[in-house]
């Protein structure tokens, strides 16, 4: 989307640099950030349903259990 503006001297590098970074830890960060844990405590305290589809599968895998989901609720 940027091109080499997330390069080092672009204009969205420091921005890019940062949001890599908070990325990188996202998957074993504590509640203190933005993160699965943080996340996943969240979705506790919802009132609704929720669909979890995790692990490698293909868009249309994805869709395929989505769909399955509703259908069946």
């Amino acid at each position: 989307r940027y091109g080499n503006e997330v390069l080092a001297g672009g204009s969205k590098y420091e921005q890019s640099k940062a949001f890599l970074e908070w990325a990188s830890l996202y998957d074993n960060a504590g509640m203190e950030v933005r993160s699965k844990a943080l996340h996943e405590h969240w979705m506790e305290d919802l009132s609704c349903p929720v669909l979890k589809i995790e692990g490698d599968h293909s868009v249309n895998e994805r869709v395929d259990r989505v769909l399955d989901y509703l259908n069946s609720n």
